[in-house]
């Protein structure tokens, strides 16, 4: 056994290292649960070592044991345990919110305290007290206070050894500190408790404070109690996206639990373990991720971030992943190691695939509507010209048939023949108009007919626009009874850059869109064309029914309709797209309910040497 002396200076400075600690802790601002609970186990180590401290001094002082500092140091050692187990436990989970089965846990070392303050009269935990481990003699109920007391020291040194190697590795020198720490007073106890060597009872008290000596380095050293550590690893391990840390070797330092879950079944991932041996488990992934460990490598020659998006397919696997290799940089510059984070993007890019097919779906639907508003336009415009030209054919016909009949006919003379050929000539001026009529309409059409998303770079005059407007609406005009009142303030040979037949789409969508807010009513629609230094301006003036605040604010944002199943919200909403992206200009309107609504459109000019003429 140790010279009683040195047992003695060992005793009394961990009992002074305590009261320091103690102290020091006790002045920190802003403490948290984890500082309460050290606090403690700091409190009831000190105790426990206070008391022995005495009872040591008192034997060589007198040579008699006083039994008074023997219960105060025993006091101590029935608290402690429980101590542990909480600083333990609050460290793995951060914080806890303390409730009746926490308290319950408070019995047995209170037990504990009744019987060693009443031993005297029971002895029913010690019979026999002496310094010695082989002289001391227990009483019925120590082994149960041992076996709880145990129970509470070991769980709570786990939950602080597991975290701390889970938070910074298991070589860490927080991990080395705590692993030490807890693992010297467990020893020492063991030997103490089943007498397998002759010890005193004060190494026990000295064996826990250093113990907790160590636990207060790794404090001062590695910020042990500071929550941030604890916290950001339950944040990482709660994030939707995977992220793997290597070093420069390409060896796993750590990862998140989001990993895990998303490759448990595929890879086998741990710590220390090579990236491409993990891969390399599965052949099939080996195939998928041979790119990514060229990224990482490239990522870590040059010092730089790389991101891209990878299609993983294996097995049942099937996900999108958008990945960022980004270089771990220390102070002088030099990179140290590689985090790589895969932020799982299958939900968003199975979106945008059912957004953009329904939106091919929603243009297929606005083109065949305008189709199908196009060829009752066509049908009504053409039907009068060709039922026209049907009856001078006719007429034709029968004046062909007369001038037939009467060739040798002596009853016929000159003047008989020139009549009918003047009225054949007659019936052949009425059809070349509606001839002409017919062609600019077929003119029109065609180049409303060319697909939407045509990008030709091409300009037109006011007047070109204008004449295929009036041709292109004369059925609407007709069949809403409408008066629009046209007026050009601009010189009508005035060239706007763009495609002509994309400008006229958008103004006949406004102008139809005019006459259908009146409900049935007879239309009066303005449409007039101005101008200022550097724009085109065209407005369209409707008095019908106007719009609601509402629909107001959703009109260029969403695509929004008034007209029920007969409309797709789509005429406005791409009609404002083509007039900012296809002719750099703005569109925009005022609306009133039950007053009307106009619309403006401004686009540049083209200036004499052929430029759009912008400020």
């Amino acid at each position: 056994m140790l010279n009683i002396e040195i047992i003695f200076a060992s005793i009394l400075l961990t009992t002074l290292l305590l009261l320091v600690l103690f102290v020091y802790i006790l002045r920190m601002e802003n403490k948290s649960q984890i500082i309460y609970a050290f606090l403690s186990t700091v409190g009831f180590a000190f105790i426990w070592s206070l008391g022995n401290a005495i009872e040591l001094y008192t034997l060589q002082a007198t040579g008699e044991i006083d039994k008074i500092y023997v219960y105060l140091g025993f006091v101590g050692l029935c608290f402690l345990p429980v101590s542990v187990f909480y600083g333990g436990l609050i460290f793995a989970r951060t914080k806890i919110r303390f409730g009746w089965f926490h308290l319950f846990l408070l019995i047995p070392p209170v037990l504990d305290c009744i019987l060693i303050l009443t031993n005297e009269t029971h002895h029913l935990f010690i019979e026999f007290y002496s310094p010695s481990n082989l002289e001391i003699v227990y009483g019925k109920l120590f082994n149960l206070h041992t076996l709880v007391s145990y129970s509470y020291i070991v769980t709570g040194l786990y939950f602080l050894a597991s975290s701390s190697i889970k938070n910074t590795g298991f070589f860490s020198g927080q991990s080395t500190l705590i692993f030490i720490g807890c693992a010297l007073p467990l020893v020492v106890n063991i030997l103490y408790t089943l007498k397998i060597l002759q010890m005193s009872v004060y190494l026990s008290s000295i064996s826990f404070s250093i113990a907790v000596i160590l636990f207060v380095f790794a404090i001062l050293k590695f910020s042990f109690l500071n929550v941030l550590p604890i916290a950001l690893r339950t944040i990482i391990d709660n994030i939707s996206d995977s992220f793997i840390v290597v070093n420069n070797d390409l060896k796993i330092i750590d990862y998140n639990k989001t990993l895990i879950d998303t490759f448990s079944e595929y890879l086998n991932i741990t710590r220390n373990m090579f990236l491409e041996e993990a891969f390399s488990s599965n052949n099939e992934i080996d195939t998928e991720f041979q790119d990514l460990i060229k990224l990482i490598e490239k990522s870590h020659s040059t010092s730089s971030s790389i991101s891209c998006n990878k299609h993983f397919v294996f097995e049942d696997f099937d996900k999108y992943f958008q990945i960022e290799i980004t270089p771990i940089i220390n102070k002088s510059k030099s990179s140290i190691g590689i985090i790589i984070l895969l932020k799982d993007i299958t939900q968003s890019v199975l979106d945008m695939e059912t957004i953009k097919e329904n939106q091919e779906i929603l243009v297929g639907q606005e083109r065949l509507a305008s189709l199908g508003q196009l060829i009752g336009g066509i049908a009504h415009n053409l039907k009068t010209p060709i039922m026209s030209i049907a009856g001078g054919a006719e007429g034709i016909r029968d004046l062909a048939i007369e001038y037939k009949d009467a060739i040798g006919d002596a009853s016929v003379d000159d003047e008989d023949h020139k009549e009918i050929a003047g009225e054949i000539i007659e019936w052949v001026n009425k059809i070349k108009p509606h001839c002409s009529y017919m062609s600019n309409i077929i003119s029109a059409v065609k180049g409303q007919a060319i697909q939407f998303d045509t990008s030709k770079l091409l300009s037109f005059t006011i007047d070109e626009l204008v004449n295929r407007i009036k041709i292109l609406l004369k059925h609407e005009f007709i069949k809403y009874h409408t008066n629009m009142d046209t007026l050009v303030e601009i010189d009508k040979m005035t060239e706007v850059k763009g495609d002509v037949n994309s400008l006229v789409q958008v103004l006949d969508n406004i102008i139809i869109n005019a006459l259908q807010s009146y409900d049935n009513d007879i239309a009066d629609i303005v449409f007039k064309i101005s101008e200022n230094d550097t724009n085109v301006i065209f407005m369209i003036e409707d008095y019908g029914k106007g719009m609601t605040q509402t629909l107001q604010k959703k009109l260029f944002n969403e695509m929004v309709t008034t007209k029920g199943k007969d409309g797709t919200g789509l005429g406005l909403f791409m009609s404002y797209s083509t007039i900012k992206g296809r002719f750099e200009g703005d569109m925009w309107f005022e609306s009133q309910p039950g007053i009307g609504t106009t619309f403006y459109i401004s686009i540049p000019k083209i200036d004499s040497m052929g430029t759009s003429v912008q400020v």
